[in-house]
């Protein structure tokens, strides 16, 4: 299993991923139980400008990796 370090406040720490862990955060979210605060949503192309310290938004900012599609 991969592990990922993480230095938090000059302290550091391993991030190991967790299937079970994940799984029950998806079912809370499917569930209505979990309610995460989006602040914006930006395509990958605005991604940097998204972080730009002057530009702070409530909550999580999502960052859209593809494009959408309208169907035909």
């Amino acid at each position: 299993m991969a592990t990922f370090p993480v230095e938090v406040g000059g302290f550091g720490f391993v991030v190991e991923p967790d299937r079970a862990r994940l799984a029950d955060l998806a079912q809370r979210l499917r569930d209505g139980r979990l309610k995460p605060i989006i602040g914006a949503v930006r395509t990958l192309r605005e991604a940097p400008s998204a972080f730009a310290p002057d530009r702070r938004t409530p909550g999580k900012t999502i960052i859209r990796v593809t494009e959408d599609r309208e169907s035909s």
